[in-house]
């Protein structure tokens, strides 16, 4: 820190231990932008009634997981960024184990079947594959263990770009829901 401050004026902020709201206003009030913080907040809510009304009881209705996969690992995305409020805003019901995950873990495939939700959401690491082509999705489907899967069997996997859904603002997290309300 003593090196930035040097530099210029330095704050340190720990966004991955503040709740996703407050820390895009400690961004705002550094750049002086809180009323247009409060006006991106305001879409964001809107937005959000918006696709929980076109998709009516379906989010109520419907368990979700959230995966990860990349270098044939598998893992369960954190709720937080614009996850953390994309979620809860859009009304999604991540199944139970998902609903406290406060950091990225690593599971087995064969902890997706102790993991049973109504639908699955893969997101993919394209970056992280060898090759010129994305294969994350067909790479995941191929685990055996995965096919075995009652929502792989139901035809209940989809995939999204890590870039549609993370990110750390009202509009990622505006996004977030759009790509999720999509599947």
């Amino acid at each position: 820190i003593a090196q930035f401050e040097a530099l210029a004026p330095t704050v340190l902020l720990a966004p991955s231990e503040t709740p996703f709201q407050e820390v895009l206003y400690q961004f705002a009030e550094l750049v002086g932008k809180t009323d247009q913080a409060k006006e991106l907040e305001t879409e964001f809510t809107a937005t959000a009634a918006r696709l929980q009304a076109e998709l009516g009881d379906k989010l109520t209705n419907t368990t979700v997981s959230l995966v990860e996969f990349w270098d044939g690992e598998i893992s369960t995305p954190p709720n937080k960024q614009s996850l953390g409020i994309a979620v809860p805003g859009l009304g999604m019901l991540r199944t139970e184990f998902e609903q406290d995950v406060d950091d990225c873990i690593s599971i087995s495939a064969e902890q997706l079947g102790d993991n049973a939700a109504d639908i699955m959401i893969l997101i993919a690491i394209p970056e992280s594959q060898s090759g010129a082509e994305d294969t994350a999705f067909a790479d995941f489907m191929d685990v055996p263990v995965v096919k075995a899967t009652a929502v792989a069997k139901a035809d209940q996997i989809f995939a999204v770009h890590p870039r549609r859904i993370y990110g750390t603002s009202w509009a990622q997290a505006s996004r977030a829901m759009e790509a999720f309300a999509e599947i």
